[in-house]
């Protein structure tokens, strides 16, 4: 009688647990639900104070579903301030959660997201392909209103970075697919997914001359904020501030960037208002060089820049450990593969040559990627090293300032980088080995250009030049390859 009362209460206390923990849960999703709507509506820092909320709660029962959800709006919301360190860092913890393997919205999300990321650091080459498969995994999500968005985020993000690489051809194709994907969007809460489209088709016919048209799709925009009373206006002010550019009406230009960058305060959107303040300094550099005004701008950019810069410091690291972590799973899916269709025709003598070729050619092409993510590892290794030291601080401070004992202080660094630039090309310039030391770091070609207070199209040039010296292929990164190939030409 004792152990059936015993077993009776140990049951209900079990029902009891079981229905408190449904009950947390289900409070927890009530909580991500709001930090959806308030990232909906642009509202990112109340959306990350939810999502932090619910992200604790669900630690706190051991809620898988909970931490993935939470940990990807998290990671949205703070890769929209600029904060692309924290959101690589909510990745990954979504990752981990067994939720996170079962739900293939979160898998395509997670490829969107870190696609922004690679974008952002101008690893265009590693951000399309990340966007590629987000656009190849949203055919298998659910239901069909997600795919569809998925697809035409993925169109989004693809004819971006085409637009960075310059690649008309790419752009056109993807405009054209996101613009016959509209059709699909008539709901009162579809109007920003249009609006990002709007104003990508504006830019680009800008670039193509087609005023008219960049005008009818701008203002399409404008009137879908204003009619849905949103406050995140400033990309479709900048849109008509190059559409007045391009036209030859410098002070109207001037005064829509102006708004642009008044809309980024108001919504204290730091990556936004950086890029704001970036955008008024070229502008006043080109147009009216003397001003005052374009020098503050520029001050300021440099001010919140160098601040995201600090937010995000180390981000290589967790970029090549991500690299190298998805290179090893490829890896390993593919040795899965050879071995289960190894073993399911083994009985076939006529075969076994051929097999056994083929086996040998995939063990060296798996020790040739294993050297290359140890070499990755070394690499990071080595930076991580010199970050920490102050002889690093030293050498970027130098190269800001483009200090005529940069290249010195890079040597005795980096000393292997800058031999096998002399030993692959005897010819190669002091101002060249220069000029890849600061590829080497990371250097945008803006950024460069800026530093060696040479025009963009001068870096263009250069980089061009020393491609056919190296025999850089042009689908490659040119800072991808230095970063990679420096000490192993």
């Amino acid at each position: 009688m004792f152990l059936l009362k015993k077993r009776f209460f140990f049951i209900v206390f079990l029902c009891l647990f079981n229905f408190l923990k449904a009950h947390n849960s289900d409070d927890i999703d009530n909580v991500l639900i709001e930090s959806k709507q308030e990232f909906n509506q642009l509202n990112f820092f109340k959306s990350i104070e939810l999502g932090k909320e619910a992200l604790q709660a669900s630690k706190d029962i051991n809620y898988s579903k909970g931490i993935a959800t939470s940990s990807i709006y998290l990671a949205k919301a703070f890769i929209e301030l600029g904060n692309y360190n924290k959101g690589l860092s909510l990745l990954s913890e979504a990752e981990k959660e067994p939720f996170f393997s079962k739900y293939i919205n979160f898998q395509v999300e997670s490829y969107r997201l870190k696609g922004r990321i690679y974008g952002y650091l101008e690893m265009y080459d590693l951000a399309v392909a990340q966007f590629y498969k987000q656009l190849h995994l949203s055919e298998k999500i659910e239901p069909l209103e997600v795919k569809r968005l998925s697809t035409l985020w993925a169109y989004q993000n693809l004819t971006h970075i085409y637009n960075k690489k310059n690649n008309n051809d790419s752009i056109n194709k993807y405009l054209s697919l996101q613009e016959k994907s509209l059709v699909f969007f008539n709901g009162s809460h579809d109007y920003y997914n249009k609006i990002g489209t709007y104003n990508q088709i504006a830019e680009q016919r800008i670039k193509e001359g087609d005023f008219e048209s960049a005008e009818r799709y701008v203002t399409q925009s404008l009137e879908l904020l204003a009619s849905n009373k949103s406050t995140y206006f400033y990309p479709s002010l900048e849109i008509l501030g190059k559409l007045e550019e391009a036209k030859g009406n410098i002070d109207t230009a001037g005064n829509h960037y102006k708004k642009a960058l008044d809309n980024a305060l108001e919504i204290n959107d730091k990556d936004a208002i950086s890029h704001c303040y970036k955008v008024l300094s070229d502008f006043y550099k080109e147009h009216q060089p003397n001003m005052l005004e374009g020098k503050v701008y520029y001050e300021k950019h440099k001010k919140i820049e160098d601040s995201l810069k600090l937010i995000n410091s180390n981000i290589l690291d967790k970029v090549y450990r991500e690299i190298i972590k998805e290179e090893r799973a490829n890896n390993i899916a593919r040795d899965n593969y050879k071995y289960y269709f190894l073993g399911s025709i083994l009985t076939s003598a006529m075969v076994i040559g051929v097999l056994y070729k083929r086996k040998k050619r995939f063990r060296n092409l798996l020790s040739k990627k294993k050297m290359e993510a140890d070499l990755n590892e070394q690499k990071v290794a080595k930076l991580k090293e010199a970050l920490e030291s102050k002889k690093y601080e030293d050498l970027i401070h130098m190269s800001k300032n483009n200090n005529p004992e940069f290249l010195n202080a890079f040597k005795e660094l980096f000393p292997s980088e800058i031999e096998s630039l002399k030993e692959n090309n005897p010819n190669t310039t002091t101002s060249e080995m220069c000029f890849c030391a600061l590829s080497y770091l990371n250097y945008s070609t803006k950024e460069i250009a800026e530093i060696q207070n040479v025009t963009i199209r001068a870096v263009q040039v250069r980089k061009n030049r020393i491609r056919k010296k190296f025999n850089i292929p042009s689908e490659i990164d040119f800072n991808i390859w230095m970063i990679e190939n420096l000490g192993n030409i």
